[in-house]
């Protein structure tokens, strides 16, 4: 199940460097319980990217056009942190990171969608997606 999170992260300004941390729930846990579980993710390969846009996306629905950025597990994409099922005690991530050439054009009065899926044949699936927004 794909989770919707719009990312506001105060301070990501064009031109910075940041990094971006997604926690990976096991299918069919609810983020919002205390006792959802997570799913390892140590060798998945994953793909991260963001399109100009002004509505929000159906995660299901091929995006029209390239990605303004797109990162890969080969390129930008890394999974720090340590796995526990319990999602009080997992310090695991996806973590993509932007460079400051990343967002250097990212215009802040455009909408910005994101997608982060899992890219590996016969496993393909969404895994977050929203809207980011980014500052002058």
């Amino acid at each position: 199940m794909a989770l919707e999170s719009d990312i506001r992260v105060p301070g990501l300004f064009a031109g910075e460097d940041k990094d971006l941390e997604f926690e990976i729930f096991a299918e069919d846990q609810d983020p919002a319980s205390a006792f959802a579980v997570m799913q390892n993710v140590v060798g998945f390969t994953f793909v991260w990217e963001l399109w100009k846009a002004s509505r929000r996306i159906d995660p299901h629905r091929r995006l029209v056009g390239d990605p303004v950025i797109s990162k890969s597990s080969a390129s930008g994409i890394t999974v720090p942190g340590e796995f526990h099922a319990l999602r009080k005690e997992n310090s695991q991530r996806v973590r993509v990171r932007l460079t400051s050439d990343d967002l250097a054009n990212l215009d802040a009065t455009l909408n910005y969608v994101y997608r982060l899926r899992r890219s590996d044949p016969g496993s393909r699936t969404v895994l977050s997606y929203g809207v980011l927004s980014v500052l002058a």
